[in-house]
């Protein structure tokens, strides 16, 4: 069966062989950096475009990024839930020789709602792949990634791990949200990675893993990206599951996600909504906790004018958040102009 998935007090840079850095206590970040994650989020983002221009560097990387491709084709897609099953394999891997005895353990086969999907064949071919680009890999690439990494990992350690506790006091408020005293989030910084540049997994025993590209997520959209991940994982909702499924009871979200599926609208536009006070929330945290000339990501990739049936939660929450609209008022109006602009056209975008 597949396990269940969900698409930072700075920490040393690892070197080469090892996966991570001690985590610090006192965040609620374990950020983590290491080269094996680097060069497979590198070569899924390549699996996704058609022009490779990296693999004219490195003999060996165009056959990585077509293993990466047949696993695409395998798993259904870039968001398939069946990806997470390799970052947790990964996760306990600090060179690609440890990839490929850990993927040798995959099952041969795992089933998603009643579908089966093939994983190991495929999945050591790309570990065997990567064995063979790593040396190559970490002359050429890593050295750039890794510095890069490096500045956003110490743009975190500057800005957000000091008022991250606020930063988290901001989102359970207005939410109902609240980080446990003791959640430790697991954060992988890559240099690149495919769109939309942050993935949240949930693993088996409710343990999370988070994913950030840091060329996605430059200056305050790092924070942005870290937050918005953070209440995903908060929430208990990500790429595995539909929205209108699975939810952290009593929170706003789960609260949007029932009167709006009581009210007939589709699910995707269920999801989509739900979705997108995620998007305002972490961008409204940003600007009130950390920096208020920040602009979100909704805005920056045009997210919100690609929601219009959904895109009213984003002034009307802004209000709420702002002081000029009560709770109870922005949540009513929300849920009718999404019915409204459900109700105008079919679903789909």
């Amino acid at each position: 069966m597949l396990r269940r998935f969900i698409p930072l007090l700075l920490v040393l840079l690892c070197a080469p062989s090892s996966v991570s850095a001690s985590p610090v206590k006192a965040s609620r970040f374990d950020v983590r950096v290491g080269h094996v994650f680097d060069l497979y989020y590198l070569l899924r983002k390549h699996a996704t475009a058609d022009a490779n221009p990296t693999a004219s560097q490195i003999a060996g990387l165009v056959e990585a990024i077509d293993a990466t491709r047949q696993l695409q084709t395998d798993f259904g897609g870039r968001f398939s839930p069946v990806w997470g099953l390799l970052d947790e394999y990964l996760a306990k891997c600090r060179n690609t020789s440890e990839v490929i005895r850990s993927f040798e353990r995959l099952p041969e086969t795992t089933n998603f709602r009643g579908k089966d999907y093939p994983v190991r064949t495929n999945a050591l071919r790309l570990a065997r792949a990567m064995n063979g680009v790593e040396a190559q890999f970490l002359k050429i690439i890593w050295p750039d990634h890794q510095a890069a990494i490096a500045r956003a990992a110490g743009e975190f350690s500057q800005t957000l791990k000091p008022k991250e506790k606020e930063c988290f006091a901001y989102i359970g408020k207005h939410l109902n949200l609240n980080a446990a005293p003791d959640m430790s989030l697991p954060v992988y910084l890559v240099a690149e990675a495919p769109y939309p540049g942050g993935f949240t997994y949930f693993l088996d025993g409710g343990e999370r893993l988070v994913v950030i590209d840091v060329s996605r997520n430059k200056g305050t959209l790092l924070f942005e990206a870290l937050l918005h991940e953070a209440i995903h994982a908060l929430d208990g909702v990500g790429s595995r599951t539909p929205a209108t499924e699975m939810g952290r009871s009593g929170s706003i979200l789960m609260e949007v996600r029932e009167r709006l599926q009581k009210a007939g609208v589709p699910a995707r536009d269920v999801q989509d909504a739900a979705h997108l006070f995620v998007f305002v929330q972490a961008a409204a945290t940003v600007r009130q906790v950390l920096a208020p000339q920040h602009k979100s990501y909704g805005e920056v990739a045009e997210v919100y004018t690609r929601l219009p049936r959904v895109a009213a939660i984003v002034p009307l929450w802004d209000k709420y958040l702002d002081g000029k609209l009560s709770r109870a008022d922005a949540l009513q109006q929300i849920v009718q102009e999404v019915v409204t602009k459900t109700k105008e056209k079919p679903a789909g975008l």
